[in-house]
């Protein structure tokens, strides 16, 4: 993405709405591991490993949203 006004804010605005895309991002893939999990439980899969897997989302974007 390049600076067509040359606007002094542009890259702290572009860094903004980065990070405000990838804590999106990241609250759709833990949806989707816990719907991931609920379709599971229909099908009767290895529940552990989507709970896991679910789990490991939601710590890391826990952590992620500590450092930003």
């Amino acid at each position: 993405m390049s600076n067509p006004n040359n606007n002094k804010n542009f890259n702290e605005e572009a860094l903004r709405i980065n990070r405000a895309l990838k804590k999106e991002n990241d609250a759709l893939k833990v949806k989707i591991a816990e719907l991931k999990l609920l379709e599971h439980d229909r099908h009767n899969s290895d529940e552990e490993e989507l709970r896991k897997e679910s789990a490991e989302l939601r710590d890391y974007t826990t952590l992620r949203s500590e450092y930003e």
